[in-house]
């Protein structure tokens, strides 16, 4: 890969490398990145503006590898990319990565280590997901392993995490602690291998939002002594290994590709003020629609669509698993092969193909068609329905709507976290009651599930699946209405 090396102090006293607007970066190499004090936080890349992916690199030996600060609705993706050997400060915390307040951080299938009396991952953003990494103290003097000091929706998942010998920390994931947690914060750590090689004391997980609960559950621990400390919940799982496994310390990064001739260049294509449709097809491009009513193709990984506010109604056909950006409103999904489509936030159009699709609309009223095949509509937490107040029925209120579920083949699926059901499939009668009229959040008080106050879920006349935290008509969420004609039962709904 090509390497870009710092050979004397940074003259724009950053990083190599500014990302002020949206940027890929693929199988590029970054080091000796230096700013003089007080700073003392030279990056590989200093991240500023846009939506930044970096894949298949290495950063190492920079005072900071990648440092971000505050992009509203920013998004940054890191996956099979390898962070090293942060340089050593004894007046500044020499993070590995460290990115301020965005939309969303997501991290996988990358390698952090020896990071030098910082965090190997601190973030900020509002919702930070951490799967199917390493992140390794080694001989580094590293703190927390990973630190989300003021909460949002973090997921750490799947992921070997090595606390070393020379640690300044003796907790591993930091939650909270900085200030007030955000709103709808949550922390769900589940399947990681931790290994503790600190002599001393060890923490997997210290919370300091005491607003929240951390969900801990399905996780190998070597030699950590404490589980979790302030909120927390032991959900199961949890397990002691007899012995260290050997940690992989190979690259993460894919083979490099051939360098064609001629050398390429970003392929971008523009539409005009009328309704365009813009083609993916043959390359990594990148389409901006402007005014009308696009359509754009995307057929692979490097596609991208921009769209802007007040522009039209716009439609992304893809052949690929896509999630909808800001402003565009409507996804196809494609071809034949089992893929999968979300949305953002807004007011969503997804329809899926003939194959077995997961579609997640995500906030705000959605429109979802599965297709052929058995489809999962997927729900994360109660934030994706409709929130009704006191003893109201929905009336014109509208969530979701799904437009052809087959019952005994397709599957709502909710999170039993966020959801607060035990996992399983819903129980005809108890967390899945039926009733023959309008909800209205309290008619459904006889159910054994309400006489509890246990959280369950509801469908009534309309056709309409609630699901109530309590039983007690002090607020309940519309999730979904199906279409007409159809019996949807406990079997149908997956909590997981």
């Amino acid at each position: 890969m090509a390497h870009l090396v710092a050979t004397k102090t940074l003259p724009n006293g950053k990083a190599i490398l500014l990302a002020q607007n949206d940027l890929t970066i693929d199988h590029l190499e970054f080091s000796g990145a230096s700013v003089p004090s007080p700073d003392l936080n030279g990056a590989g890349i200093r991240y500023e503006g846009g939506n930044l992916k970096v894949t298949n690199s290495y950063f190492h030996d920079n005072q900071m590898n990648i440092m971000g600060g505050v992009v509203a609705g920013g998004t940054v993706v890191i996956d099979h990319t390898e962070f090293g050997y942060t340089t050593p400060s004894a007046t500044i915390l020499s993070h590995s990565l460290y990115i301020g307040h965005i939309a969303s951080l997501t991290v996988t299938n990358s390698y952090f280590h020896d990071t030098s009396n910082g965090h190997h991952i601190k973030s900020r953003a509002d919702y930070t997901d951490i799967e199917n990494n390493r992140i390794v103290d080694g001989n580094g003097t590293s703190s927390y392993s990973i630190d989300m000091p003021n909460g949002g929706k973090g997921v750490v998942l799947n992921n070997v995490i090595e606390q070393g010998p020379h640690q300044s920390n003796p907790a591993i994931i930091h939650f909270g602690g900085e200030s007030a947690p955000y709103a709808g914060s949550s922390l769900l750590v589940k399947g990681n291998t931790i290994l503790n090689d600190y002599s001393g004391s060890g923490t997997a997980v210290l919370n300091h939002a005491t607003t929240v609960t951390a969900e801990i559950s399905g996780n190998k621990l070597w030699h950590v002594p404490t589980l979790f400390s302030g909120p927390g919940h032991d959900g199961g799982g949890n397990s002691v290994l007899s012995s260290e496994p050997a940690i992989d310390t190979s690259h993460p990064w894919t083979t490099t590709t051939p360098t064609p001739t001629p050398t390429p260049t970003v392929t971008e294509l523009y539409g005009t003020s009328g309704a365009d449709t813009l083609s993916g097809a043959g390359g990594d491009i990148a389409m901006y629609g402007g005014y009308g009513n696009d359509t754009y193709i995307v057929d692979s990984a490097g596609d991208k669509v921009t769209e802007y506010s007040g522009q039209g109604v716009d439609t992304v056909k893809s052949s690929l698993s896509f999630t909808l950006g800001s402003y565009t409103e409507k996804l196809v999904l494609t071809g034949s092969n089992a893929i999968n489509g979300s949305g953002l936030g807004g007011k969503n159009t997804i329809v899926g193909n003939d194959a077995a699709n997961v579609l997640t609309g995500g906030k705000g009223a959605d429109v979802l068609t599965g297709g052929g095949g058995a489809d999962t509509f997927r729900y994360l937490s109660p934030g994706d329905g409709l929130a009704i107040g006191t003893n109201v029925t929905k009336g014109t209120k509208v969530a979701d709507t799904i437009t052809d579920f087959k019952p005994d083949t397709d599957k709502v699926l909710l999170d039993d976290y966020n959801f607060k059901m035990a996992a399983g499939s819903a129980v005809e009668g108890v967390t899945l009651v039926h009733l023959t009229t309008a909800y209205n959040g309290t008619n459904a008080t006889g159910a054994t599930q309400f006489t509890k106050g246990l959280p369950a879920l509801v469908i009534d006349s309309t056709n309409t699946l609630y699901y109530d935290a309590n039983g007690k008509g002090d607020g309940y969420t519309v999730l979904a209405t199906f279409q007409p004609g159809i019996n949807v039962h406990a079997s149908d709904i997956v909590i997981a």
